[in-house]
């Protein structure tokens, strides 16, 4: 029976962990890959699931996930990461909804693992009827504007973040330089040694106090330096920037 959903997962270079994504969407009525000019497989990978594929360079997550919704067929879609996987339940939860409802918009706890350790959970809005989702907004850190309540799934997604340091690493370089950019462009005050060091603070803060991932032990600490490394090396970049 059809579901009515069109899947928009956005890639570049996914090929480590696209193919245990899509392996997992295949009760989907259509699947629609949004890739940034991968030169990996992850685009050999896609065709093998008869996906469909449309191409958009732009850094923007927010034009690339709109850019998915307005080639959709369906009424229905569903947002997915490449490194997330679509449990059984959740999978039989999300037809159920798209087969009893005609309009709406989800909310999902998001099941985090880092190194193969079970970490902190996230909530996330994924799915969404096409009369519910009026745009996504937002360069990185993008979010989606609805019309009307959100509803919360019963089931969770899951989502490996990192499975490797060298994984990690990469998607670090490629994320600060375009959070880097970001700032840049907002006319970012000029950085100040005195500003790296209380970016790191406030990450310390929030990574060992607020999340407290030091009680996920080993794999908790290592998130949690690498979250500090992370704000530093952006604002590393973006006084680079500035200084050209």
């Amino acid at each position: 029976m059809p579901n009515n959903v069109s899947v928009i997962i956005l890639t570049h270079n996914s090929q480590d962990t696209l193919a245990e994504t899509l392996e997992n969407l295949a009760w989907a009525d259509e699947i629609i890959i949004v890739d940034q000019s991968s030169t990996d497989d992850t685009l050999a990978i896609a065709k093998k699931f008869q996906s469909r594929v449309v191409t958009e360079n732009s850094p923007d997550f927010s034009v690339r996930r709109n850019i998915g919704a307005d080639k959709a067929t369906n009424p229905w879609l569903l947002y997915i990461d490449a490194d997330e996987i679509v449990p059984p339940k959740l999978k039989q939860e999300i037809i159920k909804i798209t087969q009893d409802h005609q309009s709406g918009a989800y909310t999902m706890t998001r099941t985090n693992y880092f190194l193969g350790t079970k970490m902190y959970p996230d909530t996330v809005t994924r799915l969404f009827h096409k009369n519910t989702l009026v745009r996504w907004e937002g360069a990185v850190h993008e979010s989606p504007t609805v019309t009307g309540e959100l509803t919360h799934t019963a089931s969770p997604l899951v989502h490996h973040t990192h499975r490797s340091i060298s994984t990690m690493l990469a998607k670090t370089n490629a994320w600060s330089a375009m959070q880097a950019q970001l700032l840049l462009a907002a006319k970012h005050p000029p950085v100040k040694v005195w500003r790296i060091f209380r970016i790191a603070a406030t990450e310390i803060i929030q990574q060992f106090f607020v999340k407290k991932v030091g009680r996920y032990g080993k794999a908790g600490w290592i998130e949690g330096m690498f979250q500090v490394i992370d704000k530093i090396i952006v604002y590393i970049k973006l006084w680079e920037l500035q200084q050209s």
